[in-house]
Order: structure tokens, then sequence, then C-alpha cells
């Protein structure tokens, strides 16, 4: 039993790094990056220069951050990072509604008894993880959008540097 809490933990931690951006620390320069469903930022800054490589479909085109284009590459960089969260999220309340569902099956062919009487909390159960994950993918789907508008504003002429 402890086995298999510890492979679920270990599970979870590791579905978690894998939406935590890194980080890398060399001597005079910063640089954070991240990826999410095809979308991609490499932020450096060196020297005073930030400078970014925004991607997508493994495309990077290089940017040099300045006041006109520094509102699109925060949004797209937040846009990016909010798409991990939101397919984490996702990912949590649809297990949940599959733990819901199996249970009540389980409990629906074993004990009947049972299962009159709890009827409701399942019912219940099921229709809030069925909202929460559409809730969830809703998300998620405009948090997708919101990257795609800001990638393609940033990919417009006036942006890249050439």
């Amino acid at each position: 039993m402890m086995e298999k809490r510890f492979i679920a933990f270990s599970f979870v931690i590791i579905l978690f790094a894998l939406c935590i951006p890194r980080v890398y620390a060399t001597s005079s320069s910063t640089v954070i990056e991240e990826k999410a469903f095809g979308y991609e930022y490499v932020w450096t800054k060196e020297n005073g220069v930030s400078t970014w490589g925004i991607g997508y479909g493994g495309e990077i085109t290089t940017i040099i951050e300045n006041e006109e284009n520094k509102r699109y590459v925060e949004a797209f960089k937040r846009a990016v990072g909010e798409i991990n969260t939101n397919f984490f999220t996702l990912l949590v309340i649809s297990l949940w509604t599959v733990g819901s569902v199996l249970a009540a099956f389980i409990i629906y062919k074993k004990n009947k008894k049972l299962w009159e009487k709890e009827r409701r909390a399942f019912v219940i159960s099921g229709a809030l993880s069925l909202i929460l994950a559409f809730t969830a993918y809703s998300s998620l789907d405009r948090s997708l959008n919101t990257a795609k508008h800001y990638y393609y504003g940033l990919m417009s002429e006036k942006y890249i540097d050439r």
C-alpha cells in the first residue's frame, strides 16, 4: 500500500517539476526558459540588454526587448506560464473525475446498500468534477489563444530583430 502511495506521490512531483520554468545562473547573464504546447521562450539578460527567443513548433525568433514590445513579450511569457498551470489543473481534475467515476462504479457493483445511501454524494462529486474540468479546459483554451495572439503580434515585422 505504501509503495502505491509513494509511486503516486512521485508521479505528481515529476509532473509538477515539468511545469516549473528553468532558470540558469551564469556569471554575467540571466537565462530563463519555459515551454508549453509548442510555445516557448528563452529570456536572456546580459549587460542590461534583454533578449527574447520567442518560438512555436521549434522555430525560434530573436527579439531585443524595448519599450515598444515590452508589453507583448511579458504577456507572452505570462501566457506560456498560464498554459502550464492550466494544463496541470486540468490533469488533476481529470484524474479526480476518473477516480470518482471508478469509485462510484465499484461501490455500485459491490455494495448496493451503500450505493443507495451515498448515491447523491457520488452524483454531486461527479457533476462538480465535470464542471471543474470544463472550467479548466476553458482556461487552458483561453491561455493557448492568448499565447497565440501575442506570438503573432511579436512576429509582426515591427518587432523582429533583423
